[in-house]
C-alpha cells in the first residue's frame, strides 16, 4: 500500500511540476473565447446551471463540461490561468487513477487468489526460490512498476499537452477522470468472484457476501457522467469486454466443464509439482477455483447491456446535435472513399506521431489528395498488425487486447464521421493511446523477466524514455503560452495550413504586431479554408485601422461574399463609406444600404447600428432622415444606459441639424 501510495504522488506531483508555468498561460484564439464568455452566465447561478445542461458548445453538448466553466466563472471569474490549472490537475489525478485501476485490474484478486490453485502460471523470475505466494508477491510488485511506467507514460507524453494545455480541452481530461472512476468500480464488481450468474457472490477470498450491484450501478453511473464530459466514451462498453478477457479473466470457453478462458498471459508455467497445494493450505476441493470469477460470453455480452442502452442514446443525441450545429461534414464535402483513406492513414500517423513526437500541430489540414499506395501500404501493415497479435492471443493476450484497445476507441475520431476541417487531431489520443503502451510495457517485461542483464537493460530503457518525454512534454507545453507562439509553430510544422495561417494573425492582432499579422491575414484569404470570412473581416478592420481605407472596403466586401448577413461587415463598411476621411472612398448611397439592411436585422434596437445609419443619411444628404435616426440612437442609448454612446450620437446630431455629414479625421498610414 505505501509503495502505491509513493507511486501515485510522484505521478501526481512531476505532472503538476510539467504543466506548472501553465498558470501564466493565455487563452487560445481557437475555441477558448466560446467557452470562457457566455453571457448566459449574467442571468444567475440558477439559470447557469439549466444553460449548462441544455448549451450546444462549439457543436457539443456536453453538460458536465459546462458546467465546469460555470463553477469555475463563479469562483474566480475570467481567468485563463485559473482554467488552465484546473485541467492540469484532472490530468495529474488521472495519471495516478490511470496507475490504480491498472494495479487493481492487474493483480486481480479473483484469477490470482492465494486460497486457489494457481489459476495461471506465474513466470519465472530467475530467482527460483521460495514458496509460490512469495513468488507471487514478487510478481505483484513487478505488476505494480509496470502500471506504474504505463501511468507515467501516458501523462508525461507530448501528445498529452494539448489535451491539457488548452482550455477548451477541459471534455478531455474530465471525460477520462470519470471513465477511470467507472473502469475502478468495474473492476471493483467484477472482481467480487461470482461462481454463476444464478449463484450468490462471494468476497475475493471466498469469506463474506459482496455487494456488486452497488459497484456495478455506480460505475454506469460515472459512465454517464463521462459521457455528459465528451462523448469519446462511447466505446467503453466495448472496452469493459476486452479487460474481461485480460487481465479480468472472466470469460470461460467452456461453461460446462469449467475449462479455463483463460489463456495464461505469461508463457513460462511453474513447474506442475508447485502447482499443488502447499503446506499449509486447504485441498483443493474446498477451494475458490479459478473458475469461480469466469462466465460465458453470452452473459459477459448481456452483462453489458445497459452500458450499450446509455452509449446508444447519448450517441444518437450527440450526432443529431452536431449535425443540426453544422460540426459534421456532409458526404459530398468529404466523401466515404476520402473519409476510409484518411482513417486508415491516421491509425499509422497517431503511432508515428507518439514513438516520433517532434511535430506536434493544433492544426493538421485535411490532405488534398491521397496516395493510393501508401493507402495500401498502410493497411496491410494494420491488417498484419492485428494478426500477429490475434495469433499471440493464447500465449500474450495483452498484445490483442491493448491494440484493439487502439483500434477501437479511435473509432469514434478516426475520421469516418468528419467533425470539422481538421484531418486529425492529438487530443483524440488521450485514451486509445494507453492501450499501445500497455501492451509494449507488459512485452518489454516479458523479454526482460528472465535475465538479468535484459532486465537492467530495460529499466534503463524505460527511464531513459520517461525522461525523454518529460523534456519533450515542457517544451511542447511552452508554445501554448499564447496564440502566436502556439500558431507559428503550427505553421512551421504544417503545409498549406489556412485555418492555422489566419489564427495566427488574429494571435498577432492581439498583440499588437500589425505587420506581421497583415502578412498572414493575406496568407490565410490566399489559401482555402473555413475561415474566409473573419480572415477578410479581421484584415478589413486591420486596414481600416491602419489607414488604408481602400484595400480594407474590397476586404469588407469579400467578408461580405462568405456572410452576407454579417452585422459587424455590414456596419463597419457603412461606417467607412459614410465617415471616411478619403473623399474617394465615401459613398453614401452604399452606405445607406448597408445600415438599412443591418438595422432591419435587429429591428433598429441597436444603438450602435441605428447611429451608423444616421451618419450614412448624411452622407447621403437625406439629413431630415440622418436627424430622426441619431435621435432615435439617442433614446435607445439613454434606454440601454449606454453613456458613451449617448454623448457621441448627442455631438453628431448637432452636425446633422446644421447640414454637416460627419468626416473622421484623417490617418496617416503605419508602419507597424
Amino acid at each position: 500500500m505505501r509503495l502505491k501510495l509513493f507511486i501515485c504522488a510522484v505521478l501526481f506531483n512531476v505532472t503538476l511540476a510539467i504543466y506548472w508555468p501553465a498558470r501564466h498561460f493565455d487563452i487560445i484564439y481557437y475555441d477558448d473565447p466560446v467557452y470562457l464568455q457566455t453571457p448566459e452566465e449574467a442571468k444567475g447561478f440558477i439559470y447557469g446551471i439549466k444553460w449548462a445542461m441544455t448549451a450546444v458548445v462549439v457543436g457539443n453538448w456536453h453538460p458536465v463540461t459546462s458546467f465546469s466553466f460555470l463553477l469555475g466563472h463563479q469562483w474566480w471569474g475570467l481567468n485563463p490561468g485559473a482554467e488552465h490549472m484546473v485541467n492540469v490537475v484532472f490530468h495529474a489525478a488521472n495519471a495516478a487513477l490511470l496507475f490504480l485501476v491498472l494495479v487493481k485490474m492487474a493483480n486481480n484478486p479473483i484469477a490470482n487468489s492465494l486460497t486457489s490453485p494457481l489459476p495461471s502460471p506465474l513466470p519465472s523470475d530467475g530467482r527460483g526460490e521460495g514458496t509460490a505466494t512469495e513468488r507471487r508477491a514478487r510478481f505483484h510488485r513487478r505488476n505494480i512498476w509496470l502500471c506504474a511506467f504505463v501511468a507515467g507514460i501516458f501523462a508525461w507524453h507530448p501528445l498529452r499537452v494539448e489535451s491539457v494545455a488548452w482550455i477548451t480541452e477541459r471534455k478531455d481530461v474530465l471525460f477520462l477522470f470519470f471513465m477511470l472512476l467507472a473502469l475502478i468500480c468495474y473492476t471493483t464488481y467484477a472482481q467480487a468472484g461470482k461462481r454463476s450468474p444464478k449463484q450468490h457472490t462471494i468476497s475475493p477470498a471466498g469469506n463474506f457476501p459482496v455487494a456488486r450491484t452497488g459497484w456495478y450501478v455506480l460505475s454506469l453511473v460515472f459512465f454517464g457522467l463521462s459521457f455528459m464530459s465528451k462523448a469519446m466514451v462511447v466505446t467503453l462498453p466495448f472496452l469493459l469486454l476486452l479487460l474481461d478477457f485480460w487481465p479480468l479473466k472472466r470469460l470461460s470457453v467452456n461453461a460446462k466443464c469449467g475449462a479455463r478462458s483463460g489463456p495464461s498471459p505469461h508463457p513460462n508455467p511453474l513447474p506442475s509439482h508447485q502447482m499443488g497445494a502447499e503446506r499449509g493450505q486447504p485441498s483443493n476441493k474446498n477451494r475458490v477455483g479459478p473458475k469461480a470469477g469466469r462466465m460465458t460470453g453470452v452473459w459477459l455480452v448481456a452483462e453489458k447491456i445497459p452500458f450499450f442502452a446509455l452509449a446508444i442514446y447519448f450517441s444518437a443525441m450527440t450526432f443529431k446535435i452536431q449535425r443540426e450545429s453544422t460540426a459534421v461534414a456532409a458526404l459530398n464535402e468529404f466523401g466515404m472513399t476520402e473519409r476510409l483513406e484518411n482513417a486508415t492513414l491516421n491509425y499509422a500517423n497517431y503511432l508515428g506521431h507518439f514513438f516520433w513526437p517532434t511535430k506536434l500541430a493544433l492544426l493538421y489540414p485535411y490532405p488534398k489528395r491521397f496516395d493510393g499506395l501508401e493507402v495500401l501500404f498502410t493497411a496491410l501493415l494494420l491488417a498484419a498488425i492485428t494478426a500477429w497479435c490475434l495469433l499471440q492471443l493464447s500465449r500474450r493476450p495483452y498484445l490483442a487486447v491493448g491494440w484493439l484497445w487502439y483500434l477501437g476507441t479511435m473509432v469514434p475520431v478516426i475520421g469516418l464521421v468528419q467533425i470539422g476541417e481538421a484531418g486529425m487531431a492529438d487530443r483524440y489520443t488521450y485514451l486509445p493511446m494507453i492501450g499501445p503502451v500497455i501492451s509494449l510495457v507488459w512485452l518489454m517485461a516479458e523479454w526482460a523477466g528472465r535475465n538479468s542483464p535484459r532486465k537492467y537493460l530495460a529499466v534503463s530503457a524505460g527511464a531513459a524514455v520517461l525522461c525523454a518525454c518529460i523534456v519533450l512534454t515542457r517544451a511542447q507545453v511552452m508554445l501554448w503560452r499564447n496564440s502566436a507562439a502556439l500558431f507559428e509553430r503550427t505553421v512551421a510544422v504544417t503545409q498549406e495550413n489556412g485555418m492555422a495561417e489566419f489564427l495566427l494573425a488574429q494571435g498577432l492582432q492581439e498583440e499588437g504586431r500589425l505587420c506581421q499579422a497583415a502578412v498572414h491575414y493575406r496568407m490565410a484569404i490566399a489559401m482555402p479554408n473555413a475561415y474566409h470570412y473573419f480572415a477578410n473581416l479581421n484584415f478589413a478592420m486591420l486596414l481600416q485601422q491602419r489607414g488604408y481605407y481602400q484595400e480594407a472596403d474590397t476586404h469588407y466586401e469579400k467578408a461580405l461574399q462568405f456572410n452576407p448577413y454579417s452585422l459587424i461587415a455590414m456596419n463597419n463598411l457603412a461606417w467607412m463609406l459614410a465617415t471616411c476621411p478619403d473623399a474617394k472612398v465615401r459613398n453614401g448611397a452604399r452606405a445607406v444600404q448597408l445600415g438599412e439592411q443591418a438595422c432591419q436585422l435587429i429591428n433598429y434596437r441597436v444603438t450602435l447600428n441605428v447611429g451608423t445609419l444616421a451618419a450614412a443619411y448624411a452622407e447621403a444628404g437625406r439629413f431630415d432622415d440622418a436627424i430622426a435616426t441619431a435621435q432615435q440612437a439617442i433614446a435607445l442609448a439613454q434606454e440601454h444606459g449606454n453613456g458613451a454612446l449617448l454623448k457621441k450620437n448627442e455631438e453628431l446630431l448637432r452636425l446633422y441639424q446644421a447640414h454637416e455629414a460627419y468626416h473622421e479625421p484623417k490617418l496617416v498610414p503605419d508602419s507597424n
